[in-house]
């Protein structure tokens, strides 16, 4: 199992001291809508990094709609053909599409509409990713980020249905526990499941305490029923990003107990 941290281009020397075996940077923010100067020299700093950006996330900005009256199919795609070759030149494989605000539903917006909107979407960005070598992994989101897609059980039956190369499934364990989903729907998930994230119930932070851990534990146990062996990225928010090297420490524990 490979452990890495949501983070900024300038913290990766100091998530790999930390302990992290990747990366995982901002899709909108570094590289969707950058210059080409401003690109360049983005692959002048991680072309000497100890540690890759492997896992990317928010791979559209809020002003991006894919649902409602102002999305429009054509924005989406020249946004995606800019910005994912420049995800893999810069040795990504994978790419979360959680954009909990480009995929909400608008007040009074047809959900059926709607749904067809962002299943279109869903498949214009996944044969953008798999033309590029890399996999959308798609994130269901808990209710107050979207009124679209919550769960993982419902983002399975998203990725199936659409059953299109380039377009799998993330499972996070702070939406799974504020949605009240139950971590064995990851072992029904197990074939597509490609990317996972993991924080703290509550508090979004680096599961620490002793409850938290016990969470972790659970899930972890899940996902080794499940046969999940790839990459687990701490999405967290914490002031001090010491937490990381003890979440760290306390995740690959947990992950070598319950494989033994």
């Amino acid at each position: 199992m490979k452990f890495g941290i949501c983070s900024q281009p300038a913290q990766a020397e100091q998530m790999h001291e930390l302990g992290a075996d990747f990366v995982e940077w901002n899709v909108s923010a570094n590289v969707g809508t950058a210059s080409d100067a401003e690109f360049t020299e983005l692959q002048r700093v991680a072309s000497s990094l100890p540690v890759k950006p492997e896992a990317w996330n928010v791979l559209l900005p809020g002003d991006i709609k894919v649902t409602g009256p102002d999305a429009n199919p054509d924005v989406l795609r020249a946004y995606a053909e800019q910005a994912l070759p420049r995800v893999r030149q810069l040795g990504g494989e994978v790419i979360v599409f959680g954009s909990g605000r480009s995929r909400s539903i608008p007040e009074g917006w047809p959900v059926e509409t709607a749904q067809d909107q962002f299943r279109a979407a869903c498949g214009a960005v996944a044969q953008v990713a798999a033309a590029n070598g890399l996999t959308i992994v798609f994130e269901p989101l808990r209710k107050p980020e979207t009124n679209l897609i919550n769960l993982v059980l419902e983002g399975l039956d998203l990725v199936e249905s659409l059953n299109q190369p380039g377009f799998e499934l993330l499972a996070d364990m702070y939406h799974m526990a504020e949605e009240g989903e139950p971590f064995d729907i990851v072992v029904k998930a197990a074939p597509r499941l490609k990317h996972v994230h993991i924080a703290a119930a509550g508090t979004r932070g680096v599961p620490l305490n002793d409850e938290e851990q016990a969470m972790l534990t659970g899930f972890f146990q899940e996902l080794h029923r499940a046969g999940y062996d790839d990459r687990i990225s701490f999405e967290c928010k914490t002031d001090d990003v010491e937490d990381y090297r003890q979440g760290l420490e306390v995740a690959r524990q947990i992950w070598a107990s319950v494989s033994a």
